[in-house]
């Protein structure tokens, strides 16, 4: 899936580089979606001509005679290096919003603290023990996690629409607003660059996750029609459900809060 730990733990960094423009914030997480779009257009392709269970082992392997030796290193490369530090990651972002319910800090517990560790392993562990234990209480927990985050961002936008309307009302109003035009033009072509170049790679991590249709191929009916719609509908949803969460932080949080915490949905 898409939607994980990326948007709860990337918009700080997004809007850092964005030099506290909402508007350019909003540029950054719209660019990194475009660009996420080319490669799901691309895996769209591929799931709909290769329709193969295996996913990029299997496009890999199509590749001439050294075909099969690249598909095995890659196989090996995902399970030792990208895959295991994926997970790793994953796990901590989702420690340091379980920990933060427990700490008086606005940042949660800190990212070496043993606490957040121990948390982490168990969440791995867990989820280890349900993929162990058969498909279907794999299935279960992968959907229950989807809903959660689903249903968590929702009701943050919801959330902060609510406050909004209701601050609107009030005299706490004063503050620039952070899509002023004003905050924009004071940028910088060189700060423009750091946030289209370093801003956008670091939402790209929430991006990540479009190809992941493409393994099951076999299983999906009518893989040429439906793997392409399924991708593209899936990304483009997601796109505006990062663009309105970010909208949501902007609106509801400080930027130096948004900046420096870890756990800014918390």
């Amino acid at each position: 899936t898409i939607v994980g730990s990326g948007i709860f733990s990337s918009p700080g960094v997004a809007l850092e580089y964005s030099v506290g423009s909402g508007i350019l914030c909003l540029i950054v997480w719209l660019s990194a979606g475009l660009l996420s779009m080319l490669g799901a257009l691309c895996f769209a392709e591929l799931g709909s001509f290769l329709t193969s269970s295996g996913g990029l082992y299997i496009y890999y392997s199509h590749l001439g005679r050294f075909g099969k030796s690249i598909a095995f290193s890659y196989v090996w490369s995902m399970f030792f290096l990208q895959q295991s530090g994926s997970q790793a990651i994953l796990s901590i972002v989702a420690a340091r919003y379980i920990t933060s319910f427990f700490s008086n800090q606005d940042h949660g517990l800190r990212d070496t603290a043993w606490v957040v560790k121990l948390v982490a392993v168990s969440i791995l562990t867990f989820c280890t023990i349900a993929n162990m234990i058969g498909t279907k209480w794999a299935l279960y927990v992968s959907k229950s996690a989807i809903v959660t985050k689903i249903v968590s961002i929702t009701g943050i936008i919801a959330l902060s629409l609510f406050y909004v309307s209701f601050r609107s009302g009030s005299q706490d109003t004063a503050q620039e607003h952070p899509f002023s035009i004003e905050r924009l033009a004071n940028v910088s072509f060189a700060d423009i660059s750091a946030a289209l170049g370093i801003g956008t790679l670091s939402a790209l991590w929430a991006y990540d996750g479009f190809q992941d249709l493409n393994p099951i191929a076999e299983e999906v009916k009518n893989p040429g029609k439906n793997i392409p719609r399924a991708i593209i509908a899936g990304l483009i949803f997601v796109m505006g459900l990062y663009l309105a969460i970010n909208v949501a932080y902007l609106l509801v949080l400080p930027m130096d809060e948004i900046i420096h915490s870890t756990v800014v949905a918390g």
